[in-house]
C-alpha cells in the first residue's frame, strides 16, 4: 500500500501507479474470474430475477422505516440482557468501544472481518490506546501484517499472489515458510487458537439485525465469527444501522443469494445467529448511524443504502479489476464504494471516484439489491463544477452529435486537418488528454453510412 495514497483525491495517480503493475491486475483477474464463473454456475440453481425483486422490495422497506425498526430492535436487544449503544459518526464509535475496553481493562482483542470496522478506523483506534488486536479472518489478517487496508470487500488480499502471501507470513509472524495455500492456512488456524483461548475481548460484525426478535445473523466461510462471538467474556459487536430487516423470514433469501453472488457458493459455511449473550458473558452491541439515516431519505441516493455487500459489482467491474482496491485510496472500493463513499459524505473528493467508471452496466446486472449503480455514478459525475478543460470537451461532443449533420462535417474537417497538420493533430489529442494511456486515433477513409451505401451498391 505504500505506493498508494490514501483519499479519493489521488485516484488518478493511484491509478497510473497500478496501470505500471500488470502483475497486480493479472492476479486480481485471476480471483475475480474464479468467483465469476462459479457465480455463474449456481446461479443456474435459482431465479435470480424473483429473487431480486424479494431483496429490493425488503430492503427497501427496510430502509424506508429506519428508525422505527431501530426502535424495536433496541427494545428486544435490552430486554434479552445486551448492552445497546448508538453511535452518531466513526468518532463516537470508537469513543464507545474504547470506554468499554478500558473499563474491563482489556488487553488483547480478537476480531472477525469487518468493513465498517475499517470505516470506524477500530483497529487502529484500539492499538493507539495500548489494546493488541488480532484480525482472526485469514485474507485480514495478511494485510494486518502487511500494514496495509483491505483491497476487496469479501476478499482482503485478493491483490497478493500466493508467493507474496507465504512471504509476508514468513517475514512478519514467523509462519512457515510454506508455498501452498493449504498449508498456510492450517499454520495460520493453529496460531489463532491460542489468541482465541487468550483473548480478554472479541469483536464482531453483523450481517442483519432483526428488529422483530433483537437477534443478528453473521455469516463467515472460516468459523472465526463463532470462536469471537463465544470464547471471550466480553463481545462488542460492531455494526450500522442499515443492517436492519424487520423479520426473521427476511433472512432467508440473504442467506439464499449473498454466498452465491458474492462468491459462487451455494451456501455460506457459517451462518451463525446471535440472540442472546451465553452464561457469564457481556455483549455490547453499537449501531452506527454515520449519516445513513440521512441517505437512506435521499431521493437519489436513498437506494444506495440497500446494498448487501456481497461486492460481485467488484468482481465484474474492469477499473477495479485493472486498478485493484487501494488505488481508489478509500475504505469502500469498486462501483458499491464509489456510490457509498458519495451517499455516506465519507471523503471530501468523493466525487472523483467516479472517474473510475466505464458505465459498462455490468455492476447493475449482479446486484441483487437491484441498486442502478451505473445511474447513481453518472449523477455523481454530473454533479459538482467540472473543469474548464472537460466542460469544452462536453460541449464539443454536444454539438457534433447534435444532428448527422454536424457529424458528417465534423468528420471531414477532423480528416482534413490531420492531412494538412499531422503534428497538430497529434499535438491536439495530448492537449486533451487523450494520449495519456492511448494511442492517437486514426480517423476512417469513410463514414459509416458511407460504407454501408458502397456495401449495398457491391450486392
Amino acid at each position: 500500500m505504500a505506493e498508494f495514497r490514501r483519499g479519493a483525491k489521488n485516484l488518478r495517480r493511484n491509478a497510473k501507479t497500478a496501470a505500471r503493475r500488470p502483475e497486480l491486475g493479472a492476479v486480481i483477474s485471476r480471483a475475480t474470474d474464479h468467483a465469476i464463473i462459479r457465480r455463474r454456475e449456481v446461479m443456474q440453481e435459482i431465479d435470480f430475477a424473483a429473487q431480486r425483486r424479494r431483496i429490493q422490495q425488503l430492503r427497501q422497506n427496510a430502509t424506508q422505516n429506519l428508525p422505527g425498526l431501530l426502535d424495536r430492535f433496541k427494545a428486544r436487544v435490552e430486554a434479552k440482557g445486551f448492552h445497546f449503544h448508538m453511535a452518531v459518526d466513526t468518532n463516537a464509535a470508537r469513543r464507545i468501544v474504547i470506554d468499554v475496553a478500558k473499563r474491563h481493562t482489556v488487553q488483547t482483542v480478537v476480531k472477525s472481518k469487518s468493513m465498517l470496522g475499517e470505516e470506524v478506523g477500530i483497529r487502529e483506534a484500539l492499538e493507539q490506546a495500548g489494546i493488541q488486536v488480532t484480525e482472526t479472518d485469514l485474507g485480514e489478517y495478511i494485510v494486518q501484517l502487511n500494514h496495509e487496508p483491505p483491497s476487496h470487500l469479501t476478499a482482503p488480499a485478493v491483490h497478493l499472489s500466493t508467493g507474496e502471501v507465504g512471504e509476508i507470513l514468513y517475514k512478519q509472524a514467523g509462519i512457515g515458510p510454506f508455498e501452498k495455500p493449504e498449508q498456510m492456512a492450517v499454520a495460520v488456524r493453529q496460531f489463532m487458537r491460542t489468541r482465541f483461548f487468550n483473548a480478554d475481548m472479541g469483536m464482531a460484525g453483523a450481517n442483519a439485525l432483526i428488529a422483530e426478535t433483537g437477534a443478528m445473523l453473521m455469516m463467515s466461510n472460516e468459523g472465526n465469527i463463532r470462536l469471537v462471538t463465544s470464547l471471550p467474556r466480553l463481545l462488542v459487536v460492531l455494526t450500522s444501522v442499515d443492517k436492519l430487516v424487520e423479520r426473521m423470514a427476511d433472512l432467508a433469501p440473504l442467506i439464499r443469494v449473498i454466498p452465491k453472488n458474492a462468491t459462487g457458493q451455494r451456501i455460506t459455511n457459517y451462518c451463525t445467529v446471535l440472540s442472546a449473550p451465553r452464561q457469564g458473558q457481556e455483549v455490547h452491541i453499537v449501531v452506527v448511524n454515520n449519516n445513513r439515516m440521512a441517505a437512506a431519505g435521499d431521493p437519489v441516493f436513498g437506494q444506495a443504502i440497500r446494498c448487501v455487500r456481497c461486492a460481485a459489482c467488484i468482481n465484474v467491474c474492469p477499473v477495479f479489476r485493472t486498478i485493484g482496491g487501494h488505488a481508489y485510496g478509500t475504505v469502500y472500493v469498486g462501483p458499491m464504494g464509489i456510490v457509498l463513499t458519495n451517499a455516506l459524505h465519507l471523503d471530501p473528493h468523493a466525487r472523483m471516484l467516479s472517474d473510475a467508471c466505464t458505465l459498462c452496466d455490468a455492476c447493475a446486472q449482479v446486484c441483487p439489491a437491484g441498486i442502478d449503480l451505473p445511474g447513481l455514478i453518472l449523477h455523481i459525475r454530473s454533479s459538482g463544477n467540472p473543469r474548464l478543460i472537460d466542460r469544452f470537451k462536453a460541449w464539443v461532443v454536444g454539438m457534433t452529435y447534435a444532428g448527422a449533420g454536424r457529424f458528417k462535417a465534423a468528420f471531414w474537417a477532423l480528416r482534413l486537418f490531420k492531412r494538412l497538420f499531422a503534428a497538430g493533430y497529434r499535438r491536439l489529442w495530448r492537449m486533451l488528454g487523450w494520449t495519456g494511456r492511448r494511442g492517437v486515433p486514426r480517423v476512417a477513409g469513410k463514414t459509416f453510412d458511407r460504407m454501408w451505401d458502397d456495401d449495398a451498391k457491391g450486392d
